[in-house]
């Protein structure tokens, strides 16, 4: 008999377990010593049964919908039981509520010690990281609190904060940051763009940025947390180096699945922003978490950062893992320190999005809570100018993707126009010339940080319909003008309508 295929073999292997079995099921000849063979020389191992089956892992998830009280039943760990759960991909929280789940966590528990009972409270990592900036040791939502932050940004494009000069107490904390190339900067100063300060190794976890005139939301990529301030503190906060903020909800969202070919951070956001209410956010510092923000590299974090604060949130930020303990490796020697959400923390709201089988999306910037399948989008005709920039595509790696996209294209026939994110991913970039497949296909390259306004004699009423990444204001931009991601900014540019990639 001829030799099975390896594929073959494993198909086999999967139904009937054993040698002797799979060599009973294709008779004739074979034997038990030939399918071992066979087995040797295509390199599959001898089938072992595991300890634990898929069903029993499956039937203890759904009764308690704990990795603990799970692992306590079989003797196991919880974090024993979390890999079994991994073993099978049962990811999901259980569906329907079982009387073994009903566990009611308010963020703290009594716990009795030799004195007496004492309350032991259960923070998440923002409300960690608040609490220490203001000497307290726990923060109730909604309270307002005085913090002593770590950084302040200032953008120096409003003449409001011209004349605003911190403290000898503040001065090492203080950065004015650019906030759009075409501004006049200060006194012939040459402030660095927000996004600098990150590739710079300056924004570390657990620390507490307040910022001003400026959009820093991306920052908290990096597991820190970054908190808008108005006018009146200001001021205050630059003379006496302490600010009064308010506590704000936290929401957690976790994101499961695998993402698609072509899919980015902006895709992950807008679906999830349309499938929640479009209130949830206001307000709130949104916790991302799951298997897909793990794999996200550390620029995509930053642009569901920076999208999170510009629909509304407080902050967006992303919890501390080994992408961010590379990304900031290879930046700064500062030790730092690592704040993680109790186990028990208490959010205001949890969800869980699975994002297997999601595709590109297109947000019109009339109905900017919704987002609609790029492939499903027909209305939409022939695209007039495209425009990537910003964190969602003018990072090196996404002008990476772009090139690499731009790479077998012949001449464009749409203007189109790509702005680093910072002066140092532009040098990167030229260093490695991957914006030659760019320039060469008739593309403009942009100073960095130039936003679609600042292209010179840009005018959105001469054109039809515009595609580009988002990076200031979605409510205040041109009703022609349509948000994707950068690759599909870039395949759309080659083809002269909307296009996702390869659809």
């Amino acid at each position: 008999m001829k030799m099975p295929t390896k594929a073959e073999l494993l198909k086999l292997q999967k139904r009937y377990h054993t040698d002797k079995r799979i060599a009973e099921a294709l008779g004739g000849n074979v034997t038990e010593h030939l399918v071992q063979y066979w087995r040797r020389k295509k390199g599959i191992p001898h089938r072992t049964f595991p300890k634990y089956s898929e069903q029993q892992i499956r039937e203890i998830w759904e009764r308690f919908g704990d990795d603990f009280r799970c692992g306590q039943e079989l003797g196991l760990s919880k974090a024993g039981f979390y890999s079994w759960r991994r073993k099978y991909g049962i990811k999901e929280k259980p569906k329907a509520l079982k009387l073994e789940q009903l566990e009611l966590r308010f963020g703290s528990e009594s716990k009795r010690v030799r004195n007496g009972v004492v309350v032991e409270y259960y923070l998440t990592a923002a409300g960690k990281i608040l609490a220490e900036a203001a000497s307290q040791d726990r923060v109730e939502f909604g309270e307002e609190i005085e913090v002593i932050p770590d950084l302040v940004l200032v953008g120096e494009k409003s003449e409001r904060y011209a004349n605003l000069k911190p403290s000898k107490k503040t001065d090492d904390k203080f950065r004015r940051v650019v906030s759009s190339p075409a501004s006049t900067q200060f006194n012939g100063g040459n402030p660095g763009s927000v996004f600098t300060l990150l590739e710079e190794g300056e924004i570390l976890p657990n620390k507490l940025v307040l910022y001003a005139g400026t959009n820093a939301g991306g920052l908290a990529a990096v597991s820190a947390l970054t908190i808008p301030v108005d006018d009146a503190e200001l001021g205050n906060l630059l003379k006496t180096g302490r600010c009064k903020v308010h506590s704000p909800k936290v929401i957690r969202i976790t994101l499961e699945g695998r993402l698609q070919k072509g899919v980015a951070a902006f895709d992950i956001f807008s679906y999830a922003k349309a499938n929640l209410d479009p209130d949830i956010l206001d307000g709130m510092i949104i916790e991302y978490t799951g298997t897909v923000v793990e794999k996200l590299n550390m620029y995509e974090r930053v642009s569901l950062c920076h999208l999170t604060q510009l629909s509304g949130a407080m902050c967006g930020y992303v919890v501390f893992d080994e992408t961010t303990r590379r990304f900031l490796s290879k930046r700064t020697q500062s030790s730092y320190k690592v704040n993680f959400s109790d186990s028990k923390a208490y959010y205001h709201k949890d969800f869980v999005l699975t994002l297997s089988g999601l595709e590109p999306q297109i947000v019109s910037s009339s109905d900017h809570n919704n987002s609609f399948c790029v492939s499903s989008e027909t209305e939409i005709g022939d695209i007039s100018r495209v425009f990537i920039g910003g964190p969602c595509g003018g990072s090196y790696d996404g002008m990476k993707q772009v090139s690499d996209i731009f790479r077998s294209a012949g001449r464009l026939s749409v203007p189109f126009y790509i702005s680093p994110i910072s002066e140092r991913a532009y040098l990167k970039a030229l260093k490695k010339k991957i914006l030659v497949p760019v320039v060469e296909s008739g593309g403009i390259v942009l100073p960095p940080g130039f936003d679609l306004p600042d292209i010179p004699g840009f005018d959105p009423d001469t054109d039809e319909t515009i595609l580009s990444t988002p990076i200031s204001g979605l409510a205040d931009s041109p009703k022609n003008l349509y948000f994707v991601n950068h690759i599909t900014a870039a395949s759309s540019a080659i083809e002269g309508r909307l296009q996702a990639l390869g659809r």
